[in-house]
């Protein structure tokens, strides 16, 4: 795909397949802990082998299986699909990569921000 379309049409391909992962689960209406551990259980079934943890910023999802690795290092594309599709999953919210695998970290970390956690002043 990469070698026959310019980037922007394959992110959208992308943006469109993590759309159709994520659009058996709508879980908007449900408490942010609750939609994390359907992600969670969603990721795990994918291969991902997820977990979340809370964090002073909010919530942390950890994957420490990519079903994708050999992939990864050369197709980025990919990585930025996860996030759009954990995002998809959580209804909106868009999650920011704390630590990678591709760049030798042992889990992908997202930080989920909740901004319950840190009240503005």
């Amino acid at each position: 795909i990469k070698r026959t379309l310019p980037r922007r049409e394959v992110n959208v391909i992308l943006e469109g397949v993590a759309e159709e992962m994520a659009a058996g689960l709508d879980l908007t209406n449900f408490p942010l802990p609750v939609r994390l551990n359907q992600v969670v259980e969603f990721l795990t079934n994918q291969g991902y082998n997820a977990r979340w943890e809370s964090a002073p910023e909010g919530y942390l999802i950890h994957t420490s299986n990519c079903p994708y690795h050999h992939l990864a290092g050369d197709h980025g594309e990919l990585c930025e699909m996860d996030v759009r599709m954990i995002s998809s999953l959580l209804g909106g919210i868009v999650p920011r990569r704390v630590s990678h695998m591709v760049q030798g970290d042992e889990s992908c970390a997202y930080l989920i921000p909740d901004k319950r956690s840190h009240p503005v002043q």
